[in-house]
């Protein structure tokens, strides 16, 4: 069973990962799951949301037909942040290309 502590690293993960548009979309979805569960104290949503997130990770080849994949958008980011920070963690400011994220210095 993963709390949300647990959750952290693969949540620091998540800004490193380069995927197609479309798999950030669902990143995004679920991210957004998670933190409706954590809120909700769901411990039953938040299991399948995290089991969710593991296999949509970056993989070795990009389908064909799919856009080039790209890191993280901003929004996710976002999204991301806020999650991380309701658990307890530090937000991240930064892509991982090391640019600082737009409103925030280096």
């Amino acid at each position: 069973m993963t709390t949300p502590g647990d959750a952290l690293p693969l949540l620091d993960a998540v800004v490193t990962w380069t995927l197609p548009p479309e798999d950030w979309a669902v990143v995004a979805e679920i991210l957004e799951d998670l933190e409706i569960a954590h809120r909700g104290q769901d411990a039953a949503a938040w299991q399948a949301a995290m089991a969710d997130l593991g296999p949509h990770g970056p993989r070795r080849a990009t389908r064909i037909g799919s856009a080039m994949p790209t890191g993280i958008p901003a929004p996710v980011l976002e999204r991301r942040n806020v999650l991380v920070h309701a658990l307890g963690g530090a937000a991240r400011g930064e892509r991982p290309d090391r640019r600082p994220v737009k409103g925030q210095s280096a």
